[in-house]
């Protein structure tokens, strides 16, 4: 007995630390350039792969119009002709910098409009005969601050102006700036139970905590009932189907499934001329592209051992960090993606909505998500965005250039721990940074 002991015991010793599994078995060690596109680790049925291989394909295609054979069916009305065009390197995507003439990975939701729909498309087919709907610049608003100890900081805020009305002027418009999120690990998320979700449910702050995390349930297009709403900055899609066939229409122009008829007002009468009714992208395409969605792996965490990334993660703990962005799940089984199945994975996200305060606000309304309330984002890869996306601008329209300014942007529930922040030693900053550097 005492030898079986000592042999456990050394093997348990030589088994990898298991936080640096992200993603349970889909984990990827691969940090290069498309550490954000490769396959799930244990995804190894060769038509599976070729499944996959065919969706990455099509998430990789620049579409158009030209009557050309493949890819066919941009616009009329479109923010990018490919889905890499906005999710590059399947990272995220990033507001505009002073030298770019145009936003390349992002999207501008509207309150739901006659003349406009429910966002705004920023390029034509045709821009002659189908004018563009509106032209957008940004400006960047200095915000001063300082932390405890006496050192300052600066943040940007920024500022939209909208002209070129092309469909009828617009005052006073309500928008919600937004830039691509990653999409690796999302078939993980939508494989979290419902009844897990619940229970960390806390609308009221029941347990008196300061926060109130409640879960958006939105319509599903499929099923016809509320689901819970898992993805989008505010959580108002219930499914990587749903999710997809929105941003294809919204973001492309293109049409499928769930959505036969283009996104064209009753006043855009050539952009109603110049399109033709029924899927553009037929139901076996859609299922390969849904399918690379789901099964793309999520690279591993790094420096998992490291003395100040250990002391990081206690200092997250303590500053409260840990109730909204919690760090691990189990997914439930799924016969169609076993791969996905019963996996201990950690997304730091609890995919809940909660206050953020005014400062992140915008007064768009999305289902229940009011305008001072984001869905948590999945921190998982975090340490990864700059290396691959060439970029460190982080929250939902790109403002934070940093994991730094991030922290210093959160408000209403998250409040208190940002104050926290503020008031810790300059290393022990240092050390919170990094552990989130190690996700």
């Amino acid at each position: 007995m005492k030898k079986i002991f000592i042999y456990l015991l050394l093997l348990s010793s030589c088994l990898p630390y298991q936080e640096e599994f992200s993603g349970g078995e889909t984990t990827h060690f691969d940090f290069s350039l498309g550490a954000f596109g490769k396959k799930a680790n244990n995804l190894n049925d060769s038509e599976k792969v070729l499944k996959f291989n065919r969706g990455s394909v099509i998430f990789k295609a620049i579409w158009s119009n030209d009557k050309s054979p493949y890819f066919q069916g941009l616009g009329p009305l479109f923010n990018s002709n490919s889905c890499f065009g906005c999710h590059t390197f399947n990272g995220r995507g990033k507001n505009k910098e002073k030298y770019e003439k145009e936003f390349f990975s992002m999207s501008f939701k509207i309150q739901e409009d006659s003349d406009y729909g429910t966002s705004l498309q920023l390029k034509s087919i045709d821009e002659k005969k189908i004018p563009p709907e509106v032209s957008i610049e940004v400006e960047w608003e200095e915000v001063q601050g300082e932390f405890l100890d006496g050192e300052t900081y600066t943040l940007v805020k920024p500022k939209y102006k909208f002209t070129k009305f092309a469909y009828g002027n617009k005052e006073n418009l309500i928008f919600s700036a937004r830039v691509a999120p990653v999409v690796f690990g999302m078939g993980l998320l939508s494989l979290i139970p419902e009844e897990d979700l619940q229970a960390k449910e806390d609308p009221n702050d029941k347990n008196q905590d300061g926060i109130s995390g409640k879960l958006n349930y939105v319509w599903n297009l499929r099923t016809q009932k509320l689901e819970i709403g898992r993805f989008g900055w505010k959580a108002s899609q219930p499914t990587l189907h749903q999710f997809i066939a929105t941003a294809l229409l919204h973001d492309m122009g293109i049409t499928s499934e769930l959505f036969i008829k283009q996104n064209c007002t009753e006043v855009q009468t050539n952009c109603n001329l110049s399109q033709t009714l029924g899927m553009e992208i037929d139901l076996n395409s859609f299922s390969d592209l849904e399918y690379y969605v789901s099964l793309i792996g999520v690279p591993a965490r790094r420096n998992t051992q490291d003395e100040e990334v250990l002391e990081g993660k206690k200092i997250f703990s303590k500053l409260g960090c840990i109730h909204c962005h919690i760090s691990t799940w189990k997914t439930k089984w799924d016969p169609d993606f076993p791969e996905l199945s019963h996996q201990v994975i950690y997304p730091y996200t609890d995919l809940m909505l909660h206050d953020m305060g005014e400062d992140l606000a915008d007064g768009l309304q999305e289902t229940n998500a009011k305008g001072n309330e984001w869905r948590t984002p999945p921190l998982w890869g975090l340490g990864l965005y700059e290396t691959i996306n060439q970029h460190n601008r982080l929250l939902h329209d790109g403002r934070a250039r940093g994991i730094e300014e991030a922290i210093l942007w959160h408000g209403g529930e998250a409040l208190s721990s940002k104050e926290a922040y503020r008031g810790l030693p300059k290393l022990s900053r240092k050390k919170l940074l990094k552990f989130l550097n190690s996700l």
